[in-house]
């Protein structure tokens, strides 16, 4: 989905589900992190981390982050999850939870999906909490942010438009 990436055979595995959340806490540190998930839902390699901002703007790559309890509402959309991520001497375990949202269609074809159902990635607005161990001191601090969430099995809803877009040698948009 980004041009500046060119197409080609590679080893990973095609993402069936994934979040991509983005956090800002209370004190002014953050995170920033993938959770993806292939056909048969074992982690994908390379794509499940978490980057831990401090206040001073010092960044540290969590390897070992874990997304679990995650909800979906009714249109199958992610509600709530938790992000556990682990380093050596730094622990944070995240408490999210996506603000009811709606859609306002305002370009397109008529024939465009209309609902969050039929048009699931879209942005997600966060709340939430962080409890953060680090060198002997913990903190607990409201989270806020934004999320991407995707799912293959509401993607895309347009059959024809992936077939159409197949024809014509071009990836589906």
């Amino acid at each position: 989905d980004h041009t500046r990436v060119l197409p080609g055979r590679h080893l990973s595995a095609s993402r069936h589900m994934y979040v991509y959340t983005t956090l800002a806490f209370e004190d002014g540190s953050g995170l920033f992190g993938y959770h993806s998930v292939d056909a048969h839902g074992h982690l994908i390699d390379g794509y499940c981390f978490s980057v831990y901002l401090d206040a001073d703007g010092n960044g540290r790559l969590l390897e070992d982050s874990t997304l679990s309890h995650l909800r979906l509402d009714s249109d199958g959309i992610a509600k709530s999850w938790q992000v556990a991520c682990t380093a050596p001497e730094l622990s944070l375990l995240v408490n999210v939870t996506a603000r009811d949202g709606s859609i306002l269609r305002c370009w397109g074809t008529p024939e465009a999906p209309q609902t969050r159902k039929e048009f699931s990635i879209i942005p997600l607005v966060l709340d939430g909490s962080v409890h953060i161990s680090a060198g002997g001191r913990s903190k607990t601090l409201k989270a806020r942010g934004l999320a991407e969430y995707f799912n293959a099995d509401l993607w895309p809803a347009d059959k024809a438009a992936l077939q159409g877009a197949a024809a014509q040698g071009r990836p589906p948009e």
